[in-house]
C-alpha cells in the first residue's frame, strides 16, 4: 500500500481548525435565517412575543433597580477591571503562576466581550 505525500502536522492543524470554523459559522447563519425568516409568522414567534408580553407585565421599579445592577457587574468594563486587579493582588503576594495563567488565558476569554 502506498501513501502519499503528507501535509505538515501544522498545516493540517490549520486546516481542520479553519474548516471547523466554517462549518459552524454556516450552521448559526443557517439557523439563524431558519428563525428570523422561515419561523417567523409561526408558533415560535408568538410563543416568543408571548414571553415578552408576560416580562413586560411583571416589571416593577425595584426589579428594575436590580436587573440594572446585575447589568453594571456584568459588563466588559467591571469584568476586565476585576481581571487586572486579581492579576495586581496575585502579583503582590508573589503568586507568579495565577498571575500568569490569567492573563495567558485573558485575551481568549474576553475576546468573547
Amino acid at each position: 500500500m502506498r501513501r502519499t505525500p503528507s501535509w505538515p502536522p501544522a498545516a493540517v492543524g490549520v486546516l481542520i481548525a479553519l474548516l471547523g470554523a466554517f462549518v459552524l459559522g454556516a450552521l448559526m447563519v443557517g439557523l439563524g435565517l431558519l428563525l428570523t425568516h422561515t419561523l417567523q409568522n409561526g408558533a415560535l414567534a408568538r410563543w416568543d412575543e408571548d414571553v415578552n408580553t408576560w416580562f413586560v407585565a411583571q416589571r416593577s421599579q425595584a426589579g428594575n433597580s436590580i436587573t440594572s445592577v446585575a447589568t453594571t457587574i456584568g459588563s466588559t468594563p467591571t469584568v476586565l477591571i476585576v481581571a487586572a486587579l486579581s492579576v495586581v493582588v496575585l502579583a503582590v503576594r508573589r503568586l507568579w503562576r495565577r498571575p500568569r495563567w490569567l492573563w495567558s488565558h485573558s485575551p481568549w476569554r474576553f475576546s468573547s466581550f
